[in-house]
């Protein structure tokens, strides 16, 4: 794209080449890190908010930061308060539209609106509400419009309409009518100040509204700015002052005196808004207009920028600015909000300012940034609106810029191209022109890196020429780099590294043998793709798919390729490294691919104080996920990035030395029902949670505003997680069927620049169930006493029971007993007889034996002695038999068993020897 000024003639652009550089040059002779920053900056990093982002309307009329970094906005529909990740609403009393914010020392937000004031307090609830004060205001106070204006000062809080002005002080109000109307407000250390049609500029001293000396000109044309200005006091004010008809004034020791500006025509057209005016901490004012966006200016009144629609600002109305504590810039716009990273290290420069294409190639010729894209090369035009002005014939994929015999060349797919002045030379016709070198070992010479091999160029003493090519090398060559003994490494992206000795470059011109050697993964690189050299320390270093390696070289002229140790730690897995810049004033730049995760991450690498080096990609997290194709360091802090839809900038001049520090902010606490237990404002009353609704969610945010979407939580619930949680995105956090007991729930957060805030705490009890409640368990206890009660009672019955029936049992069978016994006497009664009967009746047998043996005639006697045997053998198996009816008896009397049994049996034996004794022999 070209700009406009390319149809300027040469000599024309030249001599604006010239006028700007000599400018810039001039006005940036000794940079200091609060210095403005230079105006080739571009835009600093921007956030934009819509409605649909915030739920209310587009237009914004004030500005104000809370004591915990809420940012607070008067809408047409209230106060909308945003914690860095959500917006809520507050809708004042009467439902009209909020002018102007102020915060006190104590953190209260004082509220003007269309005929109400008052300010905002948490609810029980811990939810914002808005407090009325009319009714505190005597009646004579009221009957104002709108209160353009609310200023807290040491005298109190001041709500300043065209009507009236209000002074709320100790409880109590103090008020004052114009006579025609009042104007603008402004009030800090050096008391109130208001203007007053008919009688000029005044301070409220004592009660009264005195006139300053020689402010008697605003009687006519109301002023439309003030803004106090370090200096002053309350008996001497330093004021600066803005009318359309004077412009800008200062207001010091009782004088007026001109304060003019680069763009006092500019304001006089678009109109500066009443509270368009902001002076921030470095000194710069920032002047909001109603037509043309919001202005720089440094304290002299130098134009360093200006931000419209054309610059990314989704609305040209800047109706009231705020720097916020990270130093910031608020917008409140006529349809939206914007931010404005004013003191951060990065900014852009896009299609905003005419730079909208993938950008090769970043280089500084004769102290102008040039740029090399793949539609042509640029040089950047300085300013408070930086351009880009297309450098001649140069309209294609440009790879390559170098500065050599005070001459740019430039290198593309057209070859190369000699540039002095608007005057452009073709020197080399080649396909792809990609790298370019200038030997410091061989003045006047220049190595082209080609698509297909390397060629050499060399100055006659009036002119670049074409000096040939090196013999046998067709290998497409992205990077060249001369080592301290003076020979060449060149990258490559297929086909390894070459190592080319040029002594044979000759002083007059001459072109001797280059031989060259290849290197391959035979040698230690880890792939034969993306090879690639940079000059690091004054010796190469290599870019590969598996880190940064170094060549090691051994004594028979040969080597290795291995990892450069120095790098080996800078990650847990190896990461493909694309480019490498060294910079002085900061350290090794690196753009880097891990191709497990395909993350694409550019940082520095620094030394890490214990003789390695750590990788730290912090602040430049807004190019995390994006393509880097081209590093240039400046040597004094600054640095260039190439990107794929523009450049950016980085001043590590501004960086934060020590990290800005601030609270996560728990923003509300809602149950399962939806029901909220904690509004985010004031101190949480202790909850106690039923059991039955043991579900909360968490909403967290935190007021850290540099980067969309940067900020990281860590969460962990006391009483459940062993641990925080990992960092994650998301700002809120559910916690289901949660136990009886106590909990604290803790969050933090992580900004842009990996800074940690101060964690937000709440603590709360969840309430057991009603079957786990102490009631419970002491319904419990008293049950199973009840029930051991009733258990002892029914078994001690059971017991009583068995006992009687045992007693019973006893009874009866002691009766049983001694019947037995009675009939056991009578038997062993008649066993006697019977054993008397069975002795008697032995006798008979063995005398009859007796005789038997002492008679002669024995032979004839044996027949009868045979059954007198017989005889006498029953009769002893009777005696055995009623022995054993005697043991039985001694049994029974032993163990007192059933004995109706044992009776039967002893008739029966009897009854059997009874039938024995009638045997005969």
């Amino acid at each position: 794209m070209r700009s406009p000024l390319f149809l300027l003639g040469s000599g024309w652009r030249t001599l604006l080449f010239s006028a700007v550089l000599a400018a810039f040059s001039a006005t940036n002779a000794t940079p200091a890190v609060t210095a403005s920053p230079p105006l080739e900056s571009g835009t600093p990093l921007l956030r934009s908010f819509r409605p649909s982002d915030y739920g209310a309307d587009g237009q914004n009329w004030a500005l104000a930061q809370g004591a915990d970094g809420t940012l607070y906005v008067g809408n047409n529909r209230g106060v909308l308060h945003f914690d860095g990740q959500r917006w809520r609403l507050t809708p004042v009393a009467n439902q009209s539209t909020v002018r102007s914010l102020a915060v006190d020392a104590k953190g209260r937000v004082y509220v003007g609106a269309v005929g109400e004031i008052g300010y905002l307090a948490p609810s029980p609830d811990g939810q914002q509400r808005y407090v009325s004060l009319m009714d505190q205001l005597p009646p004579e106070g009221r009957g104002f419009t709108d209160v353009w204006h609310t200023v807290v000062t040491g005298d109190g809080v001041v709500f300043s309409s065209p009507q009236r002005l209000l002074l709320w002080r100790d409880g109590r109000f103090s008020h004052w009518a114009p006579a025609k109307h009042f104007g603008v407000a402004q009030g800090g250390a050096q008391g109130i100040f208001v203007v007053e049609a008919g009688r000029g500029l005044l301070q409220l001293r004592e009660g009264r509204l005195v006139a300053l000396p020689g402010c008697e000109a605003f009687d006519q044309v109301m002023p439309t700015g003030l803004l106090s200005l370090p200096g002053g006091s309350a008996k001497e004010p330093a004021l600066l002052i803005y009318s359309r008809d004077r412009g800008f004034v200062r207001y010091e020791q009782g004088r007026l005196t001109p304060w003019p500006t680069e763009v006092d025509a500019g304001f006089l057209a678009e109109g500066v808004q009443e509270k368009g005016l902001l002076r921030l901490a470095d000194g710069r004012v920032v002047v909001g207009t109603q037509k043309g966006g919001v202005y720089l200016l440094d304290p002299g009144g130098r134009l360093l920028a200006r931000w419209s629609r054309p610059e990314g600002l989704d609305d040209r109305s800047v109706a009231a600015s705020l720097q916020d504590r990270d130093g910031g810039l608020w917008l409140a716009l006529g349809n939206g909000l914007a931010r404005l990273a004013l003191t951060a290290p990065l900014s852009r420069l896009d299609a905003r300012h005419d730079v909208d294409h993938p950008v090769s190639a970043l280089h500084r010729h004769l102290g102008q940034v040039q740029l090399g894209t793949t539609q042509g090369a640029f040089g950047l035009l300085p300013g408070a609106q930086p351009r880009l002005l297309p450098l001649p014939q140069l309209e294609k994929q440009t790879w390559a810029l170098l500065t050599a015999n005070q001459s740019l060349l430039a290198a593309g797919v057209y070859g190369v191209h000699a540039l002095d002045g608007d005057r452009s030379t073709p020197v080399l016709d080649a396909y792809n022109a990609q790298a370019l070198l200038a030997p410091r070992q061989h003045p006047g010479w220049v190595v082209v890196g080609l698509g297909d091999g390397l060629a050499l160029l060399h100055f006659d003493g009036q002119r670049w020429r074409d000096a040939g090519r090196v013999p046998g090398l067709k290998d497409s060559v992205r990077t060249l780099v001369e080592d301290g003994e003076g020979r060449l490494w060149a990258g490559t992206y297929n086909s390894g590294i070459l190592r080319l000795d040029l002594s044979g470059l000759g002083r007059d011109g001459s072109l001797g043998e280059l031989p060259f050697t290849r290197f391959g993964t035979e040698h230690g690189l880890p792939s034969l793709n993306f090879n690639l050299s940079f000059p690091v320390g004054g010796q190469p270093a290599f870019a590969t798919s598996a880190g940064i390696y170094r060549f090691e070289a051994t004594a028979a002229g040969g080597g290795r390729f291995a990892p450069d140790p120095r790098y080996a730690q800078l990650f847990a897995q190896p990461r493909t490294v694309y480019v490498l810049h060294e910079d002085p004033a900061n350290g090794l730049w690196a753009y880097t691919e891990d191709p497990a995760s395909g993350l694409k991450e550019t940082g520095l690498i620094r030394p890490d104080g214990k003789g390695g080096h750590r990788w730290d990609a912090r602040m430049l997290r807004p190019l995390t996920g994006q393509e880097t194709f081209s590093i240039h360091a400046d040597g004094d802090g600054v640095a260039w990035f190439g990107m794929g839809d523009g450049v950016f900038r980085y001043d590590g001049r501004l960086d934060k030395a020590e990290p800005q520090p601030f609270n996560t902010l728990l923003s509300r606490v809602t149950g399962a029902k939806g029901h909220v237990h904690f509004g985010g404002q004031g101190t949480p009353a202790a909850l106690e949670l039923p059991y039955a609704e043991n579900a909360l969610r968490f909403e967290y945010g935190a007021p850290s505003f540099d980067g969309e979407g940067a900020l990281r939580y860590q969460v962990m619930l006391e009483g459940s997680d062993k641990g925080w949680s990992d960092w994650s995105a998301e700002s809120y956090k559910d916690y289901n069927n949660l136990l009886e007991g106590r909990y604290v729930f803790r969050v933090r957060a992580k900004n842009l620049y990996d800074t940690v805030g101060g964690e937000a705490r709440y603590a709360f009890v969840v309430q057991p169930p009603w079957y786990r409640s102490p009631w419970a368990y002491l319904g419990y206890a008293l049950l199973l006493a009840a029930l051991g009660w009733a258990l002892l009672r029914w078994r001690l019955q059971r017991l009583l029971a068995q006992k009687a029936a045992l007693e019973a049992t006893v009874a009866e069978r002691t009766e049983e007993l001694r019947s037995a016994n009675e009939r056991l006497v009578a038997l062993d009664q008649f066993k006697r007889g019977m054993m008397g009967m069975i002795v008697h009746d032995l006798k008979n047998p063995l005398g009859a034996i007796l005789s038997t043996l002492d008679s002669p005639s024995l032979l004839s006697r044996l027949a009868q002695l045979k059954q007198s045997s017989r005889q006498m053998l029953t009769m002893v198996l009777n005696i055995l038999d009623v022995q054993k009816f005697e043991d039985t008896r001694v049994v029974l009397d032993t163990h007192a068993l059933p004995l109706a049994p044992l009776a039967a049996q002893a008739v029966e034996q009897v009854r059997f020897l009874v039938e024995r004794k009638n045997l005969t022999l």
